[in-house]
């Protein structure tokens, strides 16, 4: 049982220390008379992994429920993007596309443009991720 408690921890701390991890948010405009505050940034917050250096998956809130999301970068800048809750995860499918703008080697804006599959008019959104 020592060994491989050994064997995991061994495991699991390669994994982290090989791993790139990213947090992600989009930032959201405040409606009407409400003005900017911390939650327009914190409240579609989220952790993603990266596989390998194109691929990214990780879960993101969105107001009080969990979103799966995943990204494929095209080459440096150009990411295609996917989120779905974690309830319906089919009916509530979002894709979209977008671009990295580096702001310093870590940190980076990025605008996009996302829509429903069952055919919404789409937003525009803008993002913002640092990478460890």
């Amino acid at each position: 049982m020592k060994k491989l408690f050994l064997t995991m921890t061994i495991a699991l701390f390669t994994l982290i220390a090989s791993a790139q991890f990213t947090v992600v948010s989009t930032v959201i405009e405040p409606e009407g008379d409400d003005s900017w505050g911390i939650e327009n940034f914190t409240n579609n917050m989220g952790v993603a992994y990266t596989i390998n250096d194109n691929m990214a998956v990780g879960v993101m809130k969105d107001g009080e429920d969990f979103d799966l999301f995943g990204r494929y970068a095209m080459n440096n800048n150009i990411f295609i993007a996917a989120q779905a809750s974690m309830e319906d995860m089919f009916d509530n499918l979002r894709m979209g596309i977008g671009y990295s703008f580096a702001v310093c080697p870590a940190f980076f804006i990025e605008p996009n443009y996302t829509m429903n599959l069952e055919g919404d008019n789409g937003k525009f959104n803008v993002g913002l991720s640092y990478k460890f």
